[in-house]
């Protein structure tokens, strides 16, 4: 469709009811449920990459150091069947988007501190969680807290909606959502280790 067939309907917009929010923070996991999710040995990881162009993976230390495994379902459902539904609450409470489910397997991250007095420490620069490829079929961003906050130091997990938001270190089974478009950002882990999850709900690719 060219511009200049783009119909008009500012005065249309006005009208609806404002729903859409740019971040939710609740709980959704017990400490226990955590511990559970914590037996995976993320220790052994291999280093988490970044994609460019939803083709392209490459390990970037200036951009992303973190070691980057999976949950998968088998043995793991009841977190699967946790994530779904609570999606699927925040999204009609909050969102509002068209979603259709879990895009990936649940990632588990890890982040640690450079013990050896270097600067590696575990980070994830700005960026946002969708771009071209399949990554456009993501709608909803969550990251779920498994470590305990006095565990690490730094590792603070920052939005920009309106300007930077600092959402801070996130609690033991706390889950933060958001939109996928929304830039974050996770500050570099000085001391200790800091563990989460990620999960992509998608839907139908922005048209």
């Amino acid at each position: 469709m060219s511009i200049d067939r783009i119909p008009h309907h500012d005065s249309l917009i006005f009208k609806e009811e404002p729903r859409i929010r740019l971040l939710s923070q609740s709980t959704l996991l017990t400490p226990e449920q955590c511990d559970e999710i914590l037996k995976i040995d993320s220790s052994k990881f291999p280093p988490g990459v970044v994609t460019y162009d939803g083709v392209t993976h490459v390990v970037n230390d200036n951009w992303r150091i973190v070691k980057a495994g999976w949950v998968h379902r088998e043995g793991y459902e009841w977190l699967y069947t946790a994530v779904r539904v609570k999606a699927a609450e925040l999204n009609e409470t909050h969102f509002g988007v068209n979603i259709i489910g879990i895009l990936d397997d649940i990632s588990f991250m890890r982040y640690e501190a450079d013990e050896s007095g270097g600067e590696r420490h575990g980070k994830f620069s700005w960026h946002s969680d969708i771009g071209s490829g399949y990554t456009n079929m993501r709608k909803l961003s969550m990251i779920v807290g498994l470590s305990d906050p006095s565990e690490y130091e730094g590792g603070e997990l920052k939005l920009f909606i309106n300007g930077e938001l600092n959402v801070g270190k996130l609690k033991k089974g706390e889950v933060v959502v958001f939109p996928s478009f929304v830039q974050h950002c996770v500050t570099p882990v000085t001391k200790g280790v800091r563990q989460t999850l990620v999960v992509f709900v998608s839907g139908p690719r922005y048209r």
